[in-house]
């Protein structure tokens, strides 16, 4: 009956944002109200973990869209017909190092959320941040 009550919460929050104004951080701004409550049914947080879990959450968030977005910088600026070997070379270390940043991101990530959340509750995250991902994608080809 929780989850059925989640869900339901869940479509009202996305139905609101698309039927709605069309400011874009108003609706950014009820995606994000709609995924922390899914997150936090689908992982049956406790008012005590979400208090810690989220400033987490968010920090890693904004830390991957940092680090993805210097990457994809690096990839986008390339031009192929252009470079040189060399700097060919420097391009795929320089890209390289991102991905060695955004991977030890994750695992400080799981070490942080382990003080927080059981092993169990950390696999659910990711299996809830996809089946969000996949619903809101759903729901955007619906209303379009």
């Amino acid at each position: 009956m929780k989850k059925q009550f989640t869900l339901l919460l869940f479509f009202l929050f996305m139905s609101i944002s698309f039927f709605g104004q069309g400011n874009d951080e108003n609706s950014r701004e009820k995606i994000r109200s709609a995924k922390v409550c899914f997150i936090s049914n689908e992982i049956s947080l406790t008012p005590k973990q979400a208090e810690k879990f989220w400033p987490i959450y968010n920090g890693f968030r904004d830390s991957m869209y940092k680090l993805y977005g210097e990457k994809h910088s690096i990839e986008r600026g390339v031009d192929f017909k252009k470079v040189t070997e060399k700097q060919a070379e420097t391009l795929v270390k320089k890209i390289q190092d991102k991905e060695e940043q955004i991977n030890q991101a994750k695992i400080n990530y799981v070490k942080e959320l382990s003080k927080v959340l059981d092993y169990k509750q950390i696999l659910k995250l990711n299996y809830a941040e996809h089946k969000f991902k996949k619903t809101l994608l759903e729901r955007i080809k619906k209303e379009n």
